[in-house]
């Protein structure tokens, strides 16, 4: 670090090969040592910067790479702050590294199991002198306030959805308004809106566009497609939304196809159970039929059609559980009769939806030992 005139400089280290764990997350990057690896190196870069009383209020995926032998680094250290160290040192019990871990986790939990996580708190815990194994409750805690925080800054962010940010961009249509997605572009949305021209299919995607009633209509509907990408659903993609013409363009796989009730009784218990539960698990309400699902003919994978809207579930007065008791089953046998399914006797479905509530082990427990009761 150095001074150039009025300015100071910080020069940092060039990590080769440099592969951020958001991207890696997402699987358009490979873990450079495995994930099993990976993700108890994110562990050990846990603890040293908790032995480091290093503060940052803003830990997420993007704030970690990885190198090409597999070791993690925290980027990024806007805003993050060294506090003097008191005797003894703090547990990780304490507040602020509770709180640390809660944004680390609500920002992860979507895409790491709980037996992923606790892989990475384990090695916390390790890499920690002299730390003791936290109790339950504490855990519970943590994934508690993880949920709601990640239900929380899931609907905050629908706001850059309707502006120029970095998923969309917003563009003249004309005499209105109308948003794209950042990878589909200009000329092709300008044609869709002007000249009603669908993109070209490309690769093992194809575009659909679907109208609604009007201007409010389309804005709720873009807003749902939007809640559902940012919890990491199965879902049809947003591509573009012509707000003067109550529209929406989606992208699909090419080859998906609607529902029907025969092939989700026969054939889809599971992928069904799992989507649901899902949902659930996001704290989004809605009762499923077939024409509210696609799927596709390759891997019989299942997805939320356009103009599907899942309802946020607002997590308030109903603390860490997303659902209601007698909500959740009345949406679930509401769900299997329309398609065709009968509950008490789908193991099949049971399983793959307790298997998507990413919160913990006890709690899949105490949803099967109640399986049925509102």
């Amino acid at each position: 670090m150095g001074g150039t005139g009025n300015r100071w400089e910080l020069a940092t280290e060039w990590i080769p090969g440099a592969l951020p764990l958001a991207e890696i997350l997402r699987g358009t990057a490979p873990w450079p040592r495995g994930r099993r690896a990976g993700l108890r190196a994110l562990g050990r870069l846990l603890a040293r910067i908790f032995e480091a009383g290093l503060r940052h209020s803003d830990l997420h995926p993007g704030n970690v790479i990885f190198d090409g032998e597999g070791r993690a680094f925290l980027v990024d250290l806007r805003g993050a702050r060294f506090e003097r160290r008191p005797t003894p040192p703090p547990t990780i019990l304490d507040g602020t590294r509770t709180d640390q871990l809660i944004a680390l986790v609500a920002a992860t939990r979507e895409m790491l199991t709980p037996g992923e996580r606790s892989l990475v708190l384990g090695e916390l815990v390790r890499g920690l002198e002299g730390q003791a194994t936290p109790p339950a409750t504490w855990r519970r805690r943590v994934e508690d306030e993880a949920r709601i925080l990640r239900r929380a800054r899931c609907r905050r962010r629908l706001r850059v959805w309707f502006r120029s940010s970095k998923p969309t961009r917003e563009f003249d249509a004309g005499s209105g308004r109308a948003l794209r997605r950042r990878d589909l572009s200009l000329e092709l949305a300008r044609a869709w809106v002007l000249d009603d021209q669908l993109p070209t299919a490309e690769g093992d995607y194809s575009y659909t566009g679907h109208a609604y009633p009007s201007s409010s209509a389309t804005r709720r509907a873009w807003a749902a497609a939007a809640l559902a990408e940012e919890h990491h659903l199965d879902a049809a993609r947003p591509a573009a939304c012509d707000l003067r013409g109550a529209r929406i363009l989606y992208r699909v796989p090419r080859d998906s196809r609607p529902l029907t009730a025969e092939s989700a009784r026969s054939e889809h218990a599971a992928a069904l159970g799992q989507l649901i539960g899902s949902l659930h698990d996001r704290g989004l309400s809605a009762s499923l039929e077939p024409g509210a699902i696609l799927c596709t003919a390759s891997d019989s994978t299942l997805l939320l059609a356009p103009g599907f809207d899942p309802r946020p579930v607002d997590p308030q007065p109903l603390g860490p559980q997303p659902l209601h008791a007698s909500q959740r089953w009345d949406e679930l046998s509401a769900s299997c009769t329309a398609l065709g399914l009968d509950l008490s006797a789908a193991p099949a479905f049971q399983d793959a939806y307790l298997a998507a509530q990413r919160h913990s082990h006890e709690e899949r427990a105490e949803l099967r030992a109640n399986w049925g009761h509102g």
